[in-house]
């Protein structure tokens, strides 16, 4: 239906998790394979006919999330996208126009998933927790190590 390549410079940038809100709009994580001292952006918003949107986060935020995003979801209501970054332990929050709302830390953060009202995330040490206006709540432990695959039911 449409191809869509990103500038030059982003080709090592790999395109590996998408999302899909309802009205079409498109998120897709990436994972950086250049040179790790380059700041690229992790989230790019496409919808069909448009060029791409790179969403950039803060120059510091952007460094700790070390190039890698695991997963992106849309919260329940389709105003914000996450992606997450196990290797930088954090939830990058955007609006559905790229604009950077804010950060949460967790160490080995990785699933992402919509909530009615947030967003649910899943870590490496069997956490499942609910983010919901940039705030997070413990929801559950379980003994087990969660990947970066997850869907709420």
């Amino acid at each position: 239906i449409e191809l869509v390549v990103l500038e030059d410079s982003l080709h090592q940038n790999s395109i590996r998790h998408l999302s899909v809100r309802s009205d079409g709009l498109v998120a897709f994580a990436m994972q950086w394979e250049g040179d790790a001292s380059m700041l690229t952006p992790l989230l790019g918003l496409h919808r069909q006919g448009h060029r791409p949107i790179l969403a950039n986060a803060p120059d510091a935020e952007t460094l700790t999330m070390q190039g890698y995003a695991g997963s992106v979801a849309f919260a329940g209501d389709g105003t914000e996208v996450a992606i997450t970054s196990p290797k930088g332990g954090k939830v990058h929050r955007f609006d559905d126009t790229g604009a950077f709302l804010g950060a949460v830390a967790r160490a080995d953060v990785c699933g992402v998933a919509p909530l009615p009202d947030g967003l649910l995330t899943s870590d490496g040490m069997g956490a499942l927790l609910a983010i919901r206006a940039g705030q997070a709540t413990a929801l559950a432990r379980h003994d087990c190590a969660w990947d970066n695959h997850i869907v709420t039911i």
